[in-house]
C-alpha cells in the first residue's frame, strides 16, 4: 500500500473570513435543490467583492416556503427586479446566474468553524428602470432599517440551519 504525508492543515478554517459589513456580490452559480424538509430551494454561489478587488465565495439558500418568501423578494429587489404586491411569481435557478447587487455579510459559527453568511440583501442605492422599493413588495419582515441610504430587511430570528 502506498504511503504519503497528509497536507491537511490543523487550522479550523482554511477559507478567509471577512468582517461584517456591506459588500457587492455577483451570482456565480445557482442550482435547484431540496431542503432537508424536502422543500424546493435555490442554492446560490455568491462571489462577494470588496473595494480592494478581493473576492470570496459564500453560499446562500432561497427556500420556497411561505415563511421565507421575504428573502426571495429581497434578493430579487437587490438584483434590480421590480416586483408587484400579491402577484404569483416563479424564479428559476438559471435566472439567478450573473445577477449583481449588494448584501450585508455576517460571521457565523457552524460545526465549530467560522464562516461568512448573508445577513440581508440590500436595495439598490441608485434606482434603475427595473428597480423597486420595499414598500411595493409584500415582505414578511419584522422591521426595515436604513443603512447608508439603503433599506435593509431584518427577518425575525432566522435560524442558522434551514428547518424548512
Amino acid at each position: 500500500m502506498p504511503v504519503y504525508t497528509t497536507s491537511v492543515s490543523n487550522s479550523t478554517s482554511t477559507k478567509p473570513i471577512w468582517s461584517e459589513g456591506d459588500y457587492a456580490f455577483s451570482v456565480r452559480d445557482a442550482s435547484e435543490k431540496k431542503s432537508r424538509a424536502e422543500n424546493d430551494m435555490i442554492e446560490l454561489q455568491l462571489t462577494v467583492h470588496n473595494p480592494a478587488g478581493d473576492s470570496i465565495l459564500v453560499y446562500d439558500h432561497l427556500v420556497f416556503v411561505e415563511g421565507a418568501t421575504w428573502k426571495i423578494d429581497t434578493f430579487r429587489i437587490a438584483t434590480g427586479e421590480k416586483l408587484q404586491p400579491g402577484v404569483k411569481s416563479s424564479l428559476e435557478a438559471n435566472e439567478c446566474i450573473g445577477r449583481k447587487g449588494r448584501l450585508t455579510l455576517g460571521v457565523d459559527t457552524y460545526q465549530g468553524r467560522l464562516k461568512n453568511k448573508v445577513e440581508a440583501y440590500l436595495e439598490p442605492e441608485e434606482p434603475t428602470s427595473s428597480a423597486s422599493t420595499l414598500s411595493q413588495v409584500p415582505l414578511k419582515i419584522s422591521a426595515v432599517r436604513k443603512k447608508s441610504s439603503s433599506a435593509v430587511a431584518v427577518a425575525e430570528a432566522e435560524p442558522n440551519e434551514i428547518p424548512f
